[in-house]
């Protein structure tokens, strides 16, 4: 950040070792799912979408860390806990890729797999699918909040305080912050 208040994010901002990582090892296994000629090439979808949102949430865990919000006093959590959305979005990628390797390799040596069990092994696999959202749509409405804690703050902090105060309301549009508010009121 400048002195004058104007941010603005670099390249390496968006990115770290745990995102490049999981890239490499799903890139990996979707290379040899590929491998293995699906005749139905939809169901190599279902992972990507779901690889695709476990990146949009590491990705903004990532832009949240280097922007300097965090404060012990603000809690400035619109979307959950990005990195745990992340972290569980791409394990259930990757047990769909594992399935779908498997179900691959049983299918060569055994034919009659896929038209015996074919039905068994869809319904498990759209449940891997779903699940991962569900999972994330739970902690969304579980984590999601925007809080500013005034009790408890020490007197010296005072300005520090007002500045992390100041950069979180300024990113926000009242609008948007009033809407969110409103969702999270908690009785």
């Amino acid at each position: 950040m400048s002195s004058k208040g104007n941010q603005s994010l670099k390249l390496r901002d968006l990115y770290s070792e745990s995102l490049i990582r999981d890239t490499i090892l799903i890139f990996f296994l979707f290379l040899m799912v590929i491998a293995q000629n699906w005749d139905n090439i939809l169901l190599l979808l279902f992972p990507l979408i779901t690889f695709g949102f476990g990146v949009f949430f590491k990705v903004i865990a990532n832009i949240k860390e280097n922007s300097g919000i965090t404060h012990e006093y603000i809690i400035y959590n619109p979307i959950g806990y990005e990195k745990r959305h992340a972290n569980r979005l791409i394990f259930c990628t990757l047990l769909q890729l594992i399935l779908l390797f498997w179900f691959g390799a049983e299918s060569f040596y055994h034919p009659h797999l896929i038209d015996n069990y074919y039905i068994y092994f869809i319904s498990i696999f759209i449940f891997l699918y779903s699940f991962g959202f569900y999972w994330l749509f739970l902690d969304l409405w579980k984590y999601s909040r925007i809080e500013i804690l005034t009790r408890g703050f020490k007197y010296h902090e005072i300005p520090k305080l007002t500045s992390d105060l100041n950069n979180v309301i300024s990113m926000l549009k009242m609008k948007s912050f009033k809407i969110i508010s409103i969702i999270n009121y908690k009785s």
